[in-house]
């Protein structure tokens, strides 16, 4: 099973003759390399039934999708704005930090949701479960430097210093999660989580 994604994108990407600047002349090319590649993988892991239901769904699920992430996204930016417009001086920069900050704590709680998700589906990839928890690590980072600045302003310089660092954190978790963490690693989740007693 391993063997034929690998093959799938292969196959696409060499009966595909384009440059990195079609990409760039043509933003659609790309999606819709993308849109082949799923294709291909669901019809090379599913049957007929399968297929089927996959393809009665996917439109809808896709107008939701994307329903739902311009209902988040515009609710964010409302938000800080109605935050921001009480200071009218330097508007913009401000609703920039604002908008920030708010999407990284937008972030963190839909981290938390996936994590929800990770633990109740029962996934025991090791490489998944680290994305997922690095991911929580980061924006949790973020959105407590952000809440400690907003809390202590006179020790804003200290806290912009920590900024820089914690961005360094995500790409370095996931090359080290790529890297050193075998493809076929099992853990089990249950191990990760506090059960009552």
């Amino acid at each position: 099973m391993v063997l034929r994604p690998r093959n799938i994108s292969t196959s696409i990407i060499i009966r595909t003759p384009c440059s990195p600047l079609s990409f760039i002349l043509q933003p659609g090319k790309l999606y819709e390399l993308d849109e082949r590649f799923h294709r291909r993988y669901v019809e090379a892991g599913s049957g007929p039934r399968l297929m089927s239901l996959h393809e009665a769904v996917k439109p809808q699920a896709e107008r939701y999708i994307r329903i739902g992430t311009l209902i988040l996204f515009s609710g964010t930016a409302l938000f800080s704005y109605a935050v921001v417009q009480q200071s009218s001086s330097k508007l913009v920069t401000h609703f920039v930090v604002e908008l920030s900050q708010n999407l990284y704590f937008v972030g963190l709680v839909l981290t938390y949701i996936l994590w929800a998700a990770v633990m109740k589906m029962r996934e025991t990839r090791t490489r998944l479960i680290q994305l997922v928890l690095s991911m929580g690590v980061y924006f949790s980072l973020f959105a407590a430097n952000f809440a400690l600045q907003n809390l202590y302003q006179s020790r804003g310089n200290f806290f912009e210093f920590l900024t820089p660092l914690f961005g360094c954190f995500l790409p370095l978790s996931w090359a080290y999660t790529f890297w050193h963490l075998p493809e076929d690693a099992r853990i089990v989740p249950s191990r990760l989580a506090v059960v009552p007693r």
